[in-house]
């Protein structure tokens, strides 16, 4: 493995450990259920829309209209089907 392998498996390892003292912070702030529309908003949506953005902006690759417009009407459903 390289140098730059081994940095992304640390970051993963970074981002995925933190997600435990998150939960057990903002559990008792928001309670389970926000907490848990939290951490799938982040991971489904807003990561993703982060990388999309990065690789327009820094990379020259082109932003998918159609993968962004799919992901926002995703989260509308999403947050439609939560608020019941």
């Amino acid at each position: 493995m390289t140098a730059a392998d081994w940095s992304r498996l640390v970051l993963l390892a970074a981002i995925w450990g933190g997600a435990f003292p998150f939960m057990r912070v903002a559990a008792p702030v928001f309670g389970p259920a926000w907490t848990a529309e939290l951490r799938v908003l982040t991971v489904t949506y807003l990561i993703p829309l982060f990388g999309l953005l990065w690789g327009w902006l820094f990379l020259g690759e082109a932003l998918p209209a159609s993968a962004l417009a799919g992901g926002v009407l995703i989260l509308a459903g999403t947050v439609m089907v939560t608020r019941g």
